[in-house]
């Protein structure tokens, strides 16, 4: 049992580390809008989206390969952690083909896209959620703040801010928690799944359901940056801004996610008897909301541009619709039926890709409608989730009855 005064601190020291995190990357952000011609720009961040947006994919689909906080007892949780090792990996490496050609439409480097893949592999085995079972705060905040300061570092000791420097600043970014997870996989998780063994191998529909739900809301984050090559280079600027400041203002989705596998999310819901999910949700939309505000200002002052209302309106609307898609993904998405839940978010993803591909051919689009067709996709999404969960909720109940 973790106390109150323990999460307290546990939440002080995160949120620190976070807070100094995310404004190096905003720094980042802000230097490579400010000192590179917009063309140059619009790849190297449209880069560093699809970079960060599968990194984190893939460690949300080990978090819901190892569903911690459905567990009570410590074997079964080390042989979800160990499993979740190998679900994670296997989808790995069936998206890497994938991975490589998106971040190769950014036209960095080949050594940086090399470079990439093994970063991208290696981040998806979550190290965090060995120190979940024994209470045990996350590293990845702190490793991923001193990736953010050696990037900057790196990238203020370069003359002349060559365009290759910038993409090898964004890989800085995640260097020392690919160290480090790199580390675990091989010290702890490989020895772990060899002492205790892992569940038996799970089916390939089970893999693509899991998939499928931890990269919908990525995708269709970085529809823009990943088929927006028709966008007019201000106009992606924009909507990379809008973007930045949403990821920037999850302070604590690594702590939630974190607290949620150790169980602490649980008792504090008991407490206010609340479900988990809505604990969990109002907690993570509520600290995105206020730390975004606080970050779109150190942007406004480091980079010299202006955020627009539409802009502020876009970022509300994107950190609503992803909280809840986030929140109800993690709690339902592993567990409802694949050949229900995969063709319907198929659907919403092939639906938003058209509007992509044809809207700039009709009008020129703005950062405010581009972010309200994201966000209405992650709402589809989310009600879809609830849709299929509640039905078979029902149809559960009505079996048990006529039993």
């Amino acid at each position: 049992m973790v106390s109150r005064s323990r999460l307290l601190k546990d939440m002080l020291q995160h949120a620190a580390v976070r807070i100094v995190s995310g404004l190096l990357s905003i720094y980042l952000f802000s230097l490579i809008a400010k000192h590179y011609a917009a063309g140059d720009a619009k790849d190297i961040l449209f880069f560093l989206f699809v970079l960060g947006f599968f990194a984190a994919a893939l460690r949300s689909l080990s978090a819901m390969a190892a569903a911690l906080d459905r567990h009570t007892r410590t074997s079964d949780k080390l042989r979800r952690v160990a499993h979740s090792a190998q679900t994670t990996a296997i989808g790995s490496a069936l998206l890497m083909p994938v991975i490589m050609f998106v971040l190769g439409r950014s036209h960095p480097p080949a050594l940086v896209l090399a470079a990439a893949a093994l970063l991208i592999f290696t981040c998806a085995l979550d190290g965090d959620l060995v120190r979940a079972l024994v209470a045990r705060p996350p590293l990845f905040s702190t490793l991923f703040a001193a990736g953010n300061l050696i990037s900057v570092t790196w990238l203020h000791s370069q003359n002349g801010w060559p365009r290759d420097a910038a993409f090898i600043a964004v890989l800085l970014q995640w260097l020392p928690v690919c160290v480090v997870n790199g580390w675990v996989a091989m010290r702890r998780l490989c020895p772990l799944r060899m002492q205790i063994g892992a569940p038996g191998s799970r089916s390939a529909a089970y893999l693509a359901t899991i998939l499928c739900v931890a990269l919908f809301d990525g995708l269709v984050l970085n529809l823009p940056f990943l088929f927006g090559k028709g966008l007019p280079a201000e106009v992606g600027l924009d909507i990379a801004v809008v973007i930045r400041i949403f990821s920037a203002s999850l302070l604590f989705f690594p702590l939630g996610m974190h607290w949620l596998n150790s169980g602490a999310i649980g008792r504090f819901a008991n407490r206010l008897h609340w479900q988990p999910l809505r604990t969990y949700l109002v907690f993570q939309l509520v600290a995105s909301l206020v730390t975004g505000i606080g970050f779109a200002t150190f942007f406004v002052l480091f980079s010299h541009r202006t955020m627009s209302i539409s802009q502020f309106v876009a970022f509300g609307g994107l950190v609503t619709a992803y909280c809840t898609y986030a929140s109800f993904a993690r709690f339902h998405g592993a567990l409802l039926p694949g050949r229900q839940l995969v063709p319907g978010l198929l659907v919403v993803l092939g639906t938003l890709l058209v509007a992509f591909l044809v809207i700039p051919h009709l009008t020129t689009p703005g950062a405010l409608s581009i972010a309200v067709i994201q966000a209405l996709g992650l709402a589809a999404g989310s009600a879809m989730i609830v849709i299929i969960q509640r039905t078979r909720g029902t149809a559960t109940s009505q079996g048990q009855a006529r039993t």
